[in-house]
């Protein structure tokens, strides 16, 4: 019997002690006692909601190609397999349409007998649910460490992730960006320049962000040492004090904000500049 194994856990599992070298040796001494053929092998650290995940893609690529001379795909259980029971239903049949079986290891099935589709749809069943257990406490844990002062998910421009007590998440100034940063919330403070002139300016002297990306700086509380709690199991969304430092102070934050709101030329725009009217485009007619 020619196999093919794959190794999955995510970094949630990680954590709460799950192993790929278990996963293997398991593997491996299964294949040895029924005299299996390992011909190649997968593993990856990737969440198992869905099939989208590059090792797994890869294996089926090599499925593909290598048409007639893979057996069956193995797996440790069935929720390495997968944790989303209606894309693994589906991705089992598929597997079927290219001439390979799939077992696992600790819960062998014949899936060729129909009996035993319901004890392979309870498998699948118990590893979704756990899957939502392990995503909902997690969810907990972020919004209570947003709750808590501490910045989670990835460093916006102007900013580099960091850990500080306790190895707590955080971030600290990468003063390169927030010079950049500190000028763009200045001058859109001033509500002299529009926004867009502010940003086609600095992105002339070197500054590397999307326009979108650009725009969503205005809102976003971080810059100004706050961090955005947001909804969760009845508790309101609510802004609380951050444990990193802001780059600019509360008072240009809001009222950078506000302007850029409101931050739209409504006068005549030159299409080019004059050097006779040095003023066009700050000082505007009453009339």
């Amino acid at each position: 019997m020619r196999v093919i194994a794959y190794y999955r856990v995510s970094t949630d599992e990680q954590a709460l002690g799950h192993s790929l070298d278990y996963q293997r040796q398991s593997m491996e001494m299964y294949c040895r006692a029924k005299g299996f053929e390992i011909i190649n092998e997968f593993s990856e650290d990737f969440s198992g909601k869905n099939f989208d995940r590059p090792a797994f893609n890869q294996m089926l690529k090599y499925v593909k190609s290598n048409k007639g001379s893979i057996d069956m795909i193995l797996f440790t259980k069935w929720d390495r397999y997968g944790r989303n029971i209606a894309e693994a239903i589906q991705m089992k049949d598929l597997l079927l349409s290219l001439g390979v079986r799939i077992d696992a290891v600790e819960q062998p099935l014949d899936l060729n007998n129909p009996d035993n589709l319901m004890v392979f749809s309870v498998y699948l069943t118990l590893g979704e649910v756990e899957r939502l257990k392990i995503a909902d406490r997690s969810k907990d844990g972020t919004v209570q460490a947003r709750r808590n002062g501490y910045f989670t998910g990835k460093a916006p421009f102007g900013y580099r992730n960091h850990k500080i007590a306790k190895k707590q998440p955080s971030l600290i100034i990468h003063e390169g960006e927030a010079k950049i940063v500190r000028e763009a919330f200045l001058r859109v403070a001033e509500n002299v320049d529009s926004v867009e002139a502010i940003y086609l300016d600095l992105k002339k002297k070197g500054m590397r962000i999307t326009k979108q990306t650009f725009y969503r700086m205005f809102t976003n509380e971080v810059y100004c040492g706050k961090i955005r709690v947001p909804d969760w199991k009845g508790q309101p969304e609510e802004t609380v004090q951050g444990k990193h430092p802001g780059i600019v102070s509360e008072t240009i934050f809001y009222k950078a904000q506000a302007n850029k709101m409101n931050n739209r030329w409504k006068g005549i725009v030159p299409k080019s500049e004059d050097i006779r009217f040095p003023l066009r485009n700050y000082v505007k007619c009453p009339r």
